[in-house]
C-alpha cells in the first residue's frame, strides 16, 4: 500500500507538474526554464523531507506530499510576483521614462484625400506587434493590456498584412505567399504583394527585449505610422512605450488608455475627432 500510495501521488503531481510547466511557456522560453527549475527543487527538497520521514515510519502518510511540488512553485511566483508588482507601483518613473513620455502620444498630420477602402499593417523585423491597447492609471501604471487588432470599420473591405509564423498557419485558400488579404466574409489568402490604400508600418525597439519572457521585458518603443500608399503621403504617427518588468506605459491616444484601433480610424477620417 505504501509503494502504491508513493506511485499514484507522483504520477498526479509530474501530471500537474507537466500541465504548469506547459502554460508558463506562454511566457517565454526564460520563464518556463525558471519554473521548470523551481519543480525540479521542489521535488528533490520533498523527496529528501519523505526519505526522512519514513525512516521515522511516517512514510505512508507523507508520500501524498508528491503531489504538492506544482503547488508550491504556483504560490511561490505568484506572490513573488504580486510582491515585485506592488514595489514597482510605489516607486516613481524613472528621469529617462519619464523623459521619454513627454514626446510619446499621437501625431495627425493630413486625411487621405480620398476615401479609404483596405488597410495594411506590416512591421519591421520578425515580430508582429504584441500590443496595441492598454488602460493606466495613476499616471503611467499598467492596469490591463490587449493585442494590437486590426482596425475595423464599415467602408473598409479588406485588409493585408505580412505572414507571420507567430499568428497564422498557411492559408487554406490559395498559394502560400508573404503576405495575406483577409476579406470581410470568407478565408483569408496568400497574396504576393499589398495592393491595399493604406498601410500601417510598425517598428519596435529594441527587438531583443521581445525575445524574453513578458515579465521580464524592459521598455519597448512602439512606432506606428499610417501612409497613403496612393500618395505616399504620411497621415499620422504614434509612438508609445511599454515597461512590463516594471508595469509602465506612456503614449496614450485617450484618458488614461492607449487604442490603435482608435488612433488608426481617426487617421483614416472614419474615427472620432
Amino acid at each position: 500500500m505504501k509503494l502504491l500510495a508513493f506511485a499514484f501521488t507522483t504520477i498526479v503531481g509530474l501530471m500537474l507538474s507537466y500541465a504548469f510547466f506547459i502554460m508558463s511557456m506562454t511566457g517565454g522560453k526564460e520563464f518556463a526554464y525558471m519554473v521548470g527549475g523551481l519543480l525540479v527543487v521542489a521535488y528533490i527538497a520533498v523527496l529528501v523531507f519523505l526519505i526522512r520521514q519514513d525512516q521515522g515510519g511516517k512514510g505512508s502518510v507523507s508520500s501524498i506530499a508528491m503531489v504538492f511540488p506544482p503547488f508550491l512553485v504556483f504560490g511561490l511566483m505568484f506572490v513573488v510576483t504580486e510582491v515585485i508588482q506592488v514595489g514597482s507601483d510605489l516607486m516613481p518613473d524613472s528621469s529617462s521614462f519619464a523623459a521619454a513620455c513627454k514626446v510619446m502620444g499621437p501625431k495627425y498630420k493630413k486625411l487621405p484625400s480620398s476615401p479609404v477602402r483596405s488597410i495594411a499593417y506590416d512591421w519591421v523585423g520578425k515580430h508582429p506587434p504584441p500590443y496595441g491597447m492598454f488602460n493606466v492609471q495613476f499616471g503611467t501604471r499598467l492596469t490591463t493590456m490587449g493585442g494590437a487588432g486590426e482596425a475595423s470599420h464599415a467602408s473598409i473591405e479588406f485588409s493585408e498584412r505580412k505572414r507571420s509564423e507567430y499568428r497564422e498557419g498557411r492559408p487554406t485558400k490559395g498559394p502560400d505567399e508573404p503576405y495575406i488579404r483577409i476579406p470581410k466574409a470568407g478565408p483569408y489568402y496568400g497574396i504576393p504583394a499589398f495592393t491595399a490604400d493604406v498601410l500601417v508600418r510598425y517598428r519596435m525597439t529594441p527587438e531583443e527585449e521581445l525575445e524574453k519572457a513578458e515579465i521580464i521585458q524592459g521598455p519597448v518603443l512602439y512606432e506606428v505610422t499610417v501612409i497613403d500608399r496612393r500618395t505616399e503621403e504620411e497621415l499620422a504617427s504614434l509612438s508609445y512605450t511599454i515597461d512590463r518588468k516594471k508595469g509602465r506605459a506612456c503614449g496614450l491616444t485617450g484618458p488614461n488608455e492607449l487604442r490603435q484601433h482608435d488612433f488608426i480610424l481617426r487617421a483614416l477620417g472614419l474615427g472620432p475627432k
